[in-house]
């Protein structure tokens, strides 16, 4: 099982653009988000787990699932 503490935490940094939507669920009267990171410049340190954790400004936490990144090196040719 993972845990928080392998995870590599975003930095608000031009290389993380985090991004978020919010719509109101009026059936359950619940507010559902939508987060998407991208990540500029993707080199192979980049590599590891991630997991959204958010915190709303009276100090409710959110977790998310976990995602691991697994990149690769790729030679190119310059001509």
């Amino acid at each position: 099982m993972e845990t928080t503490k392998n995870c590599t935490k975003f930095q608000d940094h031009p290389k993380h653009l985090i991004m978020v939507s919010e719509m109101d669920d009026t059936e359950e009267n619940t507010k559902r988000r939508l987060v998407s990171v991208q990540i500029n410049n993707l080199t192979v340190s980049d590599s590891g787990t991630y997991q959204c954790n958010a915190k709303t400004h009276d100090a409710k936490t959110a977790m998310g699932h976990f995602i691991t990144l697994a990149v690769q090196s790729t030679h190119v040719d310059k001509m």
